[in-house]
């Protein structure tokens, strides 16, 4: 009687075990994510690892993607995308835990579905190559600014008279501005229905300019006190030799718009 009831009682442990273990290989071999996983907002649960993977390479593409253009551009072909201009968004280690979860056995995954090791929301990081973002924008945009700046002019006529010409500014690119203006595109979320990460995969930016001086403004000039000229020479040597022609020319060429100022002296003596 007693051992009959012996076997009932292993009889009976035995088959728990058997449902348990049963139960936990049926929960282990259902490869598909728990419900409430995502990266970055964006829901990825309720679906198998490799499509989790699909999808969030998809939206991070599109993101990616988006256009950038300039508002004084005119030609759509002027719309670079944040990935060109050096802009990429990295997810690797959530991959890795997707793709450890892909490959585990019957017995690891259903450890890691009963600890909700997933079932949280995980980060995604943005960085940016600052090389290829300034190259670029001055590769695309830097001639929808360029204009030089014209520097002042001082010329003595044939009454004496000093004249002067002011200056003229020309305008550059802000880069830094610019550059500013684009990473403040990147998202701050990967969810479409995020206001960091919305459908709108599109954006335009206004182009930054800033004025640029030339190295040799009127106040300049008028700071150097040349009230008039004090004399003017003029030699002939159309008759001479043509090795001394050439070494005329060659030093009247070298003096030419030469400025000595008070103190200064000007020798063409060699040693």
């Amino acid at each position: 009687m007693k051992k009959g009831w012996m076997w009932t009682g292993v009889a009976t442990v035995v088959l728990a075990a058997g449902v348990g273990i049963g139960t936990v290989y049926y929960y282990g071999s259902d490869d598909t994510l728990p419900d409430g996983v995502t990266v970055g907002g964006l829901s990825v649960g309720k679906q198998s690892p490799e499509d989790a993977i699909g999808q969030l390479k998809a939206r991070i593409a599109e993101l990616e993607g988006t256009k950038v253009t300039i508002a004084s551009s005119e030609r759509m072909k002027d719309a670079r995308s944040l990935k060109e201009l050096g802009m990429k968004i990295e997810t690797e280690d959530f991959i890795g835990k997707l793709e450890k979860y892909r490959d585990a056995s019957w017995w690891e995954r259903a450890r890691l579905r009963m600890d909700n090791e997933l079932a949280a929301d995980h980060g995604f990081q943005v960085q940016w190559d600052d090389k290829v973002l300034e190259k670029k924008i001055e590769s695309y945009w830097g001639g929808f600014s360029g204009e030089k700046p014209i520097e002042a002019t001082r010329t003595i006529n044939e009454r004496d008279e000093v004249v002067y010409t002011e200056e003229r500014p020309g305008t550059a690119l802000d880069l830094a501005a610019l550059k500013k203006s684009v990473k403040a595109l990147q998202p701050t979320s990967l969810s479409e229905g995020a206001v960091g990460g919305s459908k709108l995969l599109s954006r335009s930016l206004p182009l930054p300019i800033v004025e640029t001086v030339p190295n040799v403004t009127l106040a300049k000039l008028k700071e150097e006190g040349i009230e008039r000229k004090i004399a003017e020479f003029t030699t002939s040597f159309t008759s001479s030799a043509a090795g001394r022609s050439y070494n005329v020319t060659a030093a009247a060429k070298a003096l030419n718009d030469t400025l000595l100022m008070p103190g200064m002296c000007s020798s063409t003596a060699t040693s």
